[in-house]
């Protein structure tokens, strides 16, 4: 069995980074933190964002204002939906 003291456990967690390290994004795209997943981006399928947002908190890649994630989860404009 392996222990781990208190003290160690934030440098276990957090191996990776912390706060997370900026990934590079696609075009529409900009890296952000802990935002709510489901209000985060609009979607082809979804343009308007909420309400209803939930309270988690996501990282990573995701379309710029005036982009819509599409369903090959690429940022295009509206127009580019299908």
């Amino acid at each position: 069995k392996a222990i781990l003291k208190i003290n160690e456990l934030p440098m276990r967690l957090f191996a990776g980074g912390f706060p997370p390290r900026p990934k590079k994004c696609g075009p529409g795209e900009t890296f952000k933190q802990c935002v709510s997943s489901t209000c985060a981006e609009a979607t082809c399928q979804k343009p308007v964002v909420g309400p209803g947002c939930s309270y988690d908190c996501a990282t990573g890649c995701y379309c710029d204002k005036g982009f819509f994630r599409n369903a090959r989860k690429l940022c295009v404009r509206r127009n580019q939906c299908p």
